[in-house]
This record gives structure tokens, sequence and C-alpha cells, in this order.
């Protein structure tokens, strides 16, 4: 026979159904044969036992067949394991040749057949060796002793090995890309290393390009400096490397997002929002927190026009409150395009968020508290477009309002401003929302839906806009103004004053839709505008402070034509009664009152004084004086003229059962 195949070895994968496999190269005996089962995910290999029963068993057939053979397993191996079928000749020489005997041809070549399947079974291992190129000598391949936690590395002189320690820099041949798994070691050279990512048809970028993705601070601050946001020491100013950070935009068209990590900056400078499209992001608002122990820097601010600037998931504060300029975040004369701050909280600032000239910039789920002046300003500047937009907002104890919109005389006549949503006050000092235009720069289309101030210091949503354009309030909540402490500290006396909803005598039309005004010191609702409409608004229990001028639900003065339908304005059986009248109307206004609850009023469902131009009630439930539904004609200069009334109820005239002349 002969040995004309170098075929050492056979591997198959399992399926779960197949038992029998092929062996496809000649052995002598059935113990040659080495099988090995092996679970493809963990490396681990089972070595099979011939003849023996079990799972782990097999046989054996077609020994010395010049084509091979055939393995059997009594157990089909599973998918996710692989079958090895390796030679095992053992290494031994077994013929004795005796003297005179006739030669033993065969005998002697199945010798030499044995000694080339030994042959070719060193071949197949020394296949799966580390081995040196062949040019090289001199060189020692003997291990050196074992020793825990050391690498085996060449010596400087590089003829042998030796045992190292682990070396804090690692590299690679230069031009090379290699599939390789970043450590974190310092110094990895990242732009030769490669990154696949998962998916079809991804393509291969180098790691460097890759981490560019997104700047992180910590790629600009030392060891130390880490540490010390880390572990919110604060033993180092990092603004500088912060600001590096941003500045490293420049290199990937001025759109850099800068990521904080988690941890506790120092903020002892102020940090510039200087490109368009630059983002600042942290990992949460309890995560990652910027600090400041000095008490005027602004903490953030931007340069002027730039668009698209971001700020998200951080919080701002300060180690002593701040005074004077000691913003948290300061846009006032920079003047943003499109902007967004979003989940951000900021405390213990001057003001919380100093905002100028942006056209649709908008603030999103941030909180700010605890400051000594205002929570968020808004105002105007020589280009007049103030639209930042609010969605969801909380702004509370604030030594100033909660929200403040204001304009600055000396630029041009109006100021436009966003849409205000979800945006909730609670226990500020000078007010809730308030917001003042003048006689030469209006605030022009302010809308606000779905909102709650509680417990502020004065009214709780204030409009002294001197606008041209209607103004909205909806879906909200006006509760407890003037009758709680309030303030950065809460420690602030109730005031004892204030309105849940106010517009001055300085504006245009306001619509006014489900709101509900209730527990507050003075009026519910106080209406001096040009005039005003109410639907399916509440006014409960107002007037605390019991003042005899201001305890009214609904009350409108001045010139206010005033519209009031649905809803009620009453005390209730579970609150204190204090409110007087369900609507009043005094000092010349108009007022058409329909459908509206107004019983369980002290005085009286409805009031009015003399210098009333006319007012309207009808279809109104009056329980405290056991009324029906009635129509009631004021008098006064404007009154009508005599004529003759249609009613199916009771007619009166200031109260008195009135009768046509």
């Amino acid at each position: 026979m002969t040995v004309s195949s170098q075929t050492a070895r056979a591997d198959y994968n399992g399926n779960g159904i197949t038992d029998d496999f092929a062996v496809p190269f000649r052995f002598l005996e059935n113990g040659q044969l080495r099988v090995l089962r092996t679970v493809v995910a963990t490396g681990i290999s089972t070595t099979l036992t011939l003849d023996a029963g079990g799972p782990d068993g097999y046989t054996v057939s077609g020994a010395g067949v010049p084509s091979g053979g055939m393995v059997s397993t009594n157990s089909a191996p599973a998918i996710g394991t692989t079958l090895s079928i390796l030679r095992n000749v053992p290494v031994t020489q077994e013929i004795d040749y005796l003297a005179n005997d006739p030669f033993p041809a065969e005998t002697h070549e199945r010798g030499l057949d044995k000694l080339t399947m030994i042959v070719q079974q060193q071949i197949e291992v020394t296949e799966r060796a580390v081995v040196l190129p062949p040019a090289t000598f001199g060189v020692s391949t003997q291990l050196p002793a074992v020793e825990p936690l050391k690498l085996l590395r060449w010596s400087a002189d590089g003829t042998r090995l030796e045992n190292g320690t682990p070396p804090e820099i690692a590299t690679v041949a230069p031009g090379a890309v290699v599939d390789a798994t970043v450590s974190p070691i310092a110094g990895i050279n990242s732009a030769k290393l490669a990154f696949l990512q998962t998916g079809t048809t991804p393509v291969t970028r180098a790691v460097q390009d890759k981490l560019a993705d997104m700047v992180s601070a910590f790629d600009f601050m030392t060891p130390a400096e880490i540490n010390d946001v880390r572990t919110g020491a604060m033993g180092i100013d990092v603004t500088a490397k912060i600001n590096a950070a941003i500045s490293s935009s420049l290199l990937y068209a001025n759109a850099t997002r800068v990521y904080l990590p988690p941890g506790v900056y120092r903020v002892d400078g102020t940090i510039l929002m200087r490109n368009n499209g630059s983002a600042l992001i942290g990992a949460g608002r309890q995560a990652t927190i910027l600090k400041s122990t000095l008490t005027t820097n602004p903490m953030i601010t931007f340069t002027s026009g730039i668009n698209n600037a971001e700020i998200r998931d951080l919080w701002l504060d300060r180690v002593t409150p701040g005074t004077g300029n000691g913003f948290g975040i300061d846009a006032g004369v920079a003047i943003l395009g499109e902007s967004t701050i979003s989940n951000v909280r900021v405390t213990r600032m001057s003001i919380g968020m100093n905002l100028g000239c942006t056209d649709h910039s908008i603030i999103k789920d941030c909180i700010v508290s605890k400051n000594t002046s205002h929570g968020i300003r808004i105002y105007n500047s020589a280009a007049n477009a103030s639209q930042w937009s609010i969605d969801g907002l909380l702004s509370q104890t604030n030594d100033g309002y909660g929200v403040l919109v204001v304009t600055i005389p000396g630029f041009l006549p109006t100021m436009s401003v966003g849409s205000f949503r979800n945006v909730n006050t609670f226990a500020n000092t000078l007010g809730g929302i308030w917001v003042l235009g003048s006689a030469s720069c209006s605030v022009e289309g302010f809308r606000l839906d779905g909102f709650f101030v509680g417990e502020e210091g004065n009214d709780g949503v204030f409009l002294d806009t001197y606008n041209h354009i209607p103004c909205t309030i909806r879906n909200g909540y006006a509760e407890i103004i003037g009758r709680n402490f309030t303030g950065s500290s809460f420690s602030t006396p109730a005031s004892l004053v204030g309105r849940g909803i106010h517009v001055s005598a300085n504006n245009a039309h306001v619509d006014i839709t489900n709101v509900i005004s209730t527990g507050n010191s003075f009026d519910g609702f106080l209406l001096e505008g040009y005039s005003a409409s109410l639907t399916g608004c509440s006014a409960i229990s107002n007037g605390a402070s019991a003042s005899p001028t201001a305890s009214a639900g609904i009350r409108s003065s001045g010139t206010c034509l005033l519209s009031v339908t649905g809803g009620k304005s009453g005390n209730t059986p579970a609150t204190a009664a204090t409110q007087t009248y369900g609507v009043f109307v005094d000092n010349g206004s108009f007022a058409s009152v329909l459908g509206v609850d107004l019983t369980t009023n002290t005085i009286d469902t409805h009031g009015a004084n003399t210098g009333v131009n006319s007012m309207m009630v009808i279809g109104c439930l009056g329980a405290l004086v056991n009324r029906l539904p009635y129509l009631s004609v004021g008098s006064g200069a404007g009154a009508a003229a005599a004529g003759v009334v249609n009613a199916g109820v009771a007619v009166q005239l200031n109260g008195v059962p009135y009768t046509h002349p």
C-alpha cells in the first residue's frame, strides 16, 4: 500500500441529525484516530471514546482501506458544535526482521506507511503552532518561568523571550489597519485601529475618525482634572478645557457635539458657545453638574449671530448664590437663531436664564429655581425679535418673577414673542408669569397654553403688553396667590396681595379659556384691557385678604368690554367663604355674562358701581338671592334708551324690578 494523500484531519459542523462522518484518509487501525467534539461558542472540546457507550462514544470502520473509512458517533453532534477527526498514530516501531528470512515486503511497506502517517500527524500539529520565519537564526524560543500578571515579550536584543510588565503604550505598525478592541490603555494610536459597524454593508473606519463623531470634554483634560470632576472635589477650574473642546468644532464644520461625562465641573469662568451648531450635552441634569465658586460671572454665553446651538442634559449651580451678572445661561447680548435649551436645571444664579433676541429658539423641559432674581427673563434688543418659545418649564422659589417678558424702550416699537406651553411657576416673590411692554415698545402675540401658577408673591399671570394683537391664555390653574412663603430660601413672608389672572388697561383683546383661579388674596380675574372673553373659566373662593375692592371672582374695570360664558364664580362648601361677588363691573366697563354658575358668593351673584355703562346677566344660576335667570340693565351715561324689552323672566334695573315706562 501507499500513502498518496497528505490529508491528516477532517472537520464537520454538527446539525443534530448526522452521526456518520467520513474519514478521507487511510488509517491502519481503529485506534489510530482521535475524535473531538467542540462547542463553538466556548471553544471547549471533549475527546470521544472508541467503542464506548453513552453520548461520548463512537465506533470506527474501514481500517486499512486506501480511501479511508467511517466514524459513527453514538449521539449526533448538535448545532453549534464541530466534530474533528485527527490521526492518532503511536510513535512506535514494532517490526522485527529475522536473519536469513525472505524479505517481508508487505511488513516493510506497512512500517513505511506508519512512519509517513506519523510525519503527517506531526505536520498537522506544527501547522497549528507559532513558528519563527525561515530566515531567523540565533534566537531562543525557550519560554521563561511562569510569573503571574506578566506579559511574554522579546528581550531588548531580540534573541530570547522574557517576562515583562504590561506596557502603558501600545502601538500598531505605521500604515497598518487591523481589527482590534481598544482597551483603556493611554496612548493607543487609534488612527491605526479599524472600526466596523454592525448591520448591512458597513464601511470600515479608523477608530480615531469614529471617536471624533462626538468630542468629550475629558479629551482635553489631564488625568488629575478628570479625577477632580469624577470625584466632585472641585479643586480645579476646568472652564478653559471645556472651551477648548467647544473650539475643536472648528475642525468639524463648526458643529461638534461636546459631551460632558458625569461629574461635578468647577466652572469659575464663562463657557462660550461660539460656533454654528455647537452643542453642549451632559449625561443628565442630576449626573452632569457645572458649578461655580464665584457669584458674578455668567456661566454659559453665546457668540452673537450663531445658529442651531444646543445646551441640554445638565445642571448649572453655584456654591454661593449669584449677584449682578451672575446668570446661569446668558443670551442677552447675543442674537441667536433656532437654538435649543432642553432638560437643563439652573439654580442659585442671579437670573437663571437671561435671554435676548432670537428668531424662534426654544426652552424645553427645564427647571429654574432658587435664583436671587428672576427664573427666566426674556427681553428685546435692537433687532426686536425675541421669539423664545417655552415647552415645559418649572420656575419656582425665585426672588424675582418666575418668568418675566419685558421690553426695553429705545428700539423698534414692537417685540414679538414665541408660544408658551406647559409653563409652571411656584412661590416666586414678585410674581409668576409677567409680560411687561411699554408705550414705546409693545409685546405682541403672547400665547400661553397649559400652565400652573401657585403661591406667588403677586399676580400669577400679569399682562401689561401695550399690544395691538390679541393675547390668549388657555388651559391653566392659578391658586393661593399671596398667601404663603416665597423666594429662594422659601422664607419671604406671605404678601397677602395678588390675583390669579390680571390683564391691565394696557392691552387690546385677551381670550381666556378653560382657566381656574382659586383661593387667591385678591380677585380671581381682574380684566382692565380694551376687551376680554372668558370661556369655560372658574373663579373659586378668591378674596382671601378681604379687600373690599379686590375680592370678586371676576372683576372688570375701566372701559373693558367683558364677555363671560360658562364656568362658575363663587365659593365652595369646602373652602372659606371669602369671595364677595361672582362678577363685579366698575369704572365704566361693559359686561355680558351668559350661563355662569354665580351661586354662593357672600354679597351677591354680580355687582356694579355707578360708573358702569352696561351689564347683562343671562341664564345664570344665582341661588343666594333665589333668582331665576334674568336680564339686568345698568344705569349710567351709556345706558340703553327706553324701549321695549322682550324677556320671559324677571327684568331688573339696578336690582329693582323694572317696568317699561
